[in-house]
């Protein structure tokens, strides 16, 4: 009979923290690593051992390129879609670089908005775009949409973000992946962007609104937008929004199409109920869960002519 011994150098990451740490409390799992940085969102109870914890992941995923932990210690928001942060343990860099849809994409991730686990959503709609699209991306961040739309399928985009450190890091991106002839970017509102380039005659036919915390609320831009432009083509939009998840489908659609016809944009108790204006939706999509009650929706729909051309 043979023996082993089998020394800490054999176990992963998840195991050592479960011997280690006391066994009343979970040991941290879901995390989210973009470039070198990885990202926990540790719960009251697993704070007091973030030292811990952060080393144990540190050491076991730095042959995976992992050099700098983070941890979040607020919920994301604001208009420029960030969050407060900790450094628990490594690099205290947060600028860092990324592969995704076959394109390069560089970023601070303490300044700008990324998020690693919508990398198969990005792909999923941008490969739907054809050659002859044209694309407005008002909440484009660094460019998940907006470049390989560009680099990959051919389009001419129109990137637009509020947040100056996301429209720099764009800029680079755009370089950095050779589509400087076919991505325009811009840093303002995400009306005022829409507005624009509806006032420069750009025949865009599809409209990227990933903010999914308040994009529904900005759909009020189409409302008439389109009365003094009718040679131009009504756009296809992909809005994004958060929904409670027994009744996401319903929820999502119903804020939506009130705001396109006049009315409020809430989600969850406060979302439009009773007599909602009728859209046809190309679908309605359970992107990802957010927590337990609550679910990233993806609502994509032809401006109805009535609101465009609405006086």
């Amino acid at each position: 009979t043979k023996s082993f011994s089998l020394n800490y150098d054999y176990f992963t990451a998840e195991h050592v923290m479960s011997k280690i740490l006391p066994p009343s409390l979970t040991v941290p799992t879901g995390f989210e690593v973009a470039g070198h940085v990885l990202h926990l969102n540790l719960s009251d109870e697993q704070r007091p051992y973030a030292g811990i914890i952060s080393e144990i992941l540190l050491d076991k995923l730095k042959r995976g390129g992992v050099r700098t932990i983070v941890n979040k210690i607020e919920n994301t928001g604001g208009q420029f879609r960030v969050f407060p942060m900790e450094v628990l343990a490594g690099d205290p860099s947060l600028e860092t670089s990324l592969s995704e849809s076959g394109c390069r994409f560089h970023l601070d991730f303490g300044k700008v908005y990324w998020n690693s686990r919508l990398s198969t959503e990005h792909w999923r709609v941008v490969d739907e775009f054809k050659k002859e699209d044209v694309i407005a991306d008002a909440f484009a961040g660094v460019g998940p949409f907006a470049i390989p739309a560009a680099a990959k399928k051919g389009c001419k985009v129109y990137a637009n973000d509020l947040n100056p450190s996301s429209v720099e890091y764009l800029d680079k991106n755009v370089k950095v992946n050779k589509v400087t002839s076919s991505v325009v970017t811009s840093c303002v509102c995400a009306r005022e962007f829409i507005r624009k380039i509806i006032a420069d005659g750009v025949p865009f036919t599809q409209v990227l609104m990933n903010f999914p915390s308040g994009a529904p609320e900005f759909l009020d831009v189409f409302r008439g937008a389109y009365r003094e432009h009718r040679d131009l083509p009504l756009p296809t939009v992909h809005c994004y929004c958060f929904a409670k998840k027994e009744n996401w489908e319903e929820e999502a659609s119903a804020r939506v199409a009130s705001v396109l016809y006049g009315g409020n944009s809430q989600e969850g108790e406060d979302a439009p109920k009773g007599d909602v204006p009728n859209v046809e939706f190309i679908s309605v999509r359970n992107v990802r869960n957010v927590s337990p009650q609550k679910v990233q929706v993806c609502c994509s729909f032809k401006v109805p002519a009535d609101v465009a051309y609405s006086e």
